[in-house]
């Protein structure tokens, strides 16, 4: 006879394991370069961070600063070996006082590929009468 009561004990304990095979794969940079600490490549956490701490990035931060958005599905276009290249990028958009930082995130290879600033058009406001 079979003890029902001792499967339904190991249930949980195998799907477990096999939950935690079947992810961590997934999220875990297994590139053999030593210039990449990524982990969970499509993460936007990820991309905030590269973006907030590239030394391409800091010079065009002023206090104060906030992440205004995220688009995942950005891309930018690149001059690389005398050819233009389009490639996906995350687009990490920073909001100072006076622009929008855009900084376009290579995540797969931990890289800023890209940096500029989109001014901030102020509409003056009528004056009452």
């Amino acid at each position: 006879m079979v003890n029902l009561g001792m499967k339904r004990q190991l249930f949980p304990l195998l799907f477990c394991i096999v939950l935690f095979i079947v992810i961590s794969p997934g999220c875990t940079d297994t590139r053999e370069s030593d210039s990449c600490s990524c982990s969970c490549p499509g993460d936007n956490a990820t991309a905030i961070g590269l973006a907030l701490t590239n030394s391409s990035v800091l010079p065009y931060l002023g206090h104060p600063y906030t992440v205004g958005g995220i688009n995942p599905r950005a891309e930018t276009t690149l001059f690389k070996n005398g050819d233009y290249i389009t490639i996906k990028t995350t687009d990490v958009m920073i909001d100072t006082i006076n622009d929008t930082i855009h900084v376009h995130v290579d995540i797969p290879n931990c890289t800023v590929v890209s940096v500029w600033a989109q001014p901030k058009m102020f509409i003056p406001v009528p004056a009452g009468r």
